[in-house]
């Protein structure tokens, strides 16, 4: 698609423009350089309905961005907004994900030490108080947002790869309405929605979150067990565990009650993020295009395998069909 007008007079005021990077998001991330070759920030152009929702002022990455802030939880930090043109000029994190930290450190300390910084900001986004003008907490994973995901999962993984039969469409759906009626119970802290590694930026030895626009109320569990058993990143299942751990402590310090429901909650919250990470994983790899997004699949499952996340009131999602997508997707040793 050409840029508009309007774009293309804004990109004129800089030097040069590359493009970077942008995984499964719809919008385009341009970093901007001046005639000297020093970086001037990032440009995220915005298309369609988000380009309206800016001009409108109604752009949630914004709203969510300025509660982080608020918060003093590291994000891009916004340079200006030009609403005509759909941009939006923020502050340049470097290229290094969680995921190439992880990949290029190997060193055990490093890496515990880096997953316990973002402990720090999921702790902090758990002490964000809702007001009712916050866009992100007039929304929620409640049962309808969460069987939406579970639905997701089968349109863009089971029925493409032909792993639901027509007649286990009922029992699909029955276990699912009742998966996310039990997990919608318990959705009372900010969330950032998608909290995995590469949406966790390593700039100044401190991590960064971004793509944060979907940020919502959600079950205490949700991000940090998103960012523990994440699929981009080559840990070991020992090694998540034991993040985990570390993760329960700095969440519930001094708060014996939410650290009992984390320990006792977070395989149930596992299990629907991984189906969702599964159903993104198709969707990004078998109807986008957008490359290799199967391979992570089989690490997925080998987690739930390994943790014999074999829910004993929902024996149609939890053994069934996880025993078709092993079959499918081989979990690797």
């Amino acid at each position: 698609m050409q840029p508009s007008d309007s774009v293309l007079e804004l990109l004129s005021q800089f030097h040069q423009t590359i493009p970077l990077v942008q995984d499964g998001s719809n919008r385009e991330y341009l970093r901007a350089l001046d005639q000297a070759g020093s970086i001037k920030g990032v440009l995220m152009v915005l298309k369609g309905d988000d380009h309206l929702a800016l001009k409108d002022g109604q752009y949630d990455w914004l709203h969510v961005q300025e509660t982080l802030q608020k918060a003093e939880i590291p994000a891009p930090k916004v340079i200006k907004i030009f609403k005509d043109a759909g941009v939006i000029w923020h502050e340049d994190l470097g290229d290094v994900t969680l995921q190439i930290f992880v990949d290029q450190a190997r060193d055990p300390v490093k890496i515990k030490e880096m997953y316990e910084q973002c402990f720090l900001s999921l702790k902090k986004l758990q002490g964000i108080k809702a007001t009712p003008s916050d866009i992100w907490s007039k929304r929620a994973f409640d049962q309808e947002k969460y069987l939406w995901e579970l639905n997701f999962f089968r349109k863009k993984l089971l029925l493409p790869f032909d792993l639901l039969k027509d007649h286990e469409e009922e029992l699909f759906q029955r276990e699912a309405m009742d998966l996310s009626h039990t997990l919608a119970a318990h959705s009372h802290f900010f969330v950032h929605r998608d909290l995995h590694s590469r949406n966790i930026m390593i700039y100044q030895k401190t991590p960064y979150l971004i793509d944060f626009q979907d940020a919502r109320l959600g079950h205490g569990a949700y991000d940090l067990v998103s960012l523990c058993f994440d699929a981009y990143v080559d840990l070991s299942l020992t090694t998540r565990l034991h993040l985990l751990d570390l993760g329960i402590e700095a969440l519930s310090q001094e708060d014996q009650k939410l650290k009992t429901t984390l320990q006792e909650e977070w395989p149930l919250v596992l299990f629907q993020r991984q189906l969702k990470a599964m159903g993104s994983f198709g969707f990004l790899d078998h109807e986008l295009k957008k490359g290799s997004y199967l391979s992570h699949i089989p690490t997925i499952l080998l987690q739930l395998s390994s943790l014999q996340t074999e829910l004993k009131n929902w024996p149609f999602l939890s053994q069934t069909l996880l025993k078709r997508l092993k079959e499918r997707f081989p979990p690797h040793a």
